[in-house]
C-alpha cells in the first residue's frame, strides 16, 4: 500500500492533511482524479508549485519542446529562455517592478 510505503521510506516531516488520504493518480486541466476515478476541483495552490492546471495541451507542448533542448540549467549560466521569460514577466508588471528574481522554496 502507498501509505505504508510512504511511512516507511519518507521523512515524517512530509505529511498529509487527511485522516483518510486521497490517492491522486491523474490531473487534467483544473481537475484531479483519484484511483477510483472520482473527480476533484483542484483549488489547492500547492507547495513549491505554481498551479497552472494539469496536462493543458499548450503547457504540455511547451514543456516537451523545452525538455527536448534542455530541462534545467542553473542561473549562473546564460540561457535565452530564462532571460526572455524575465523580460515578458516584467512587461506585465507595474513600471517600477522591472527586476525579476527567480527562486523556489
Amino acid at each position: 500500500e502507498v501509505l505504508a510505503t510512504r511511512k516507511q521510506f519518507l521523512n515524517p516531516a512530509i505529511f498529509h492533511y487527511y485522516e483518510d488520504p486521497i490517492m491522486i493518480v491523474e490531473g487534467k486541466q483544473q481537475y484531479l482524479y483519484d484511483e477510483k476515478g472520482k473527480r476533484y476541483l483542484d483549488a489547492f495552490g500547492g507547495i513549491v508549485t505554481v498551479s497552472v492546471g494539469h496536462s493543458h495541451p499548450k503547457l504540455v507542448k511547451a514543456v516537451n519542446e523545452q525538455n527536448e533542448r534542455i530541462q534545467h540549467t542553473t542561473t549562473i549560466y546564460l540561457n535565452d529562455q530564462v532571460a526572455m521569460f524575465g523580460k515578458e514577466l516584467a512587461a506585465k508588471l507595474p513600471p517600477h517592478l522591472d527586476s525579476i528574481y527567480f527562486v523556489n522554496s
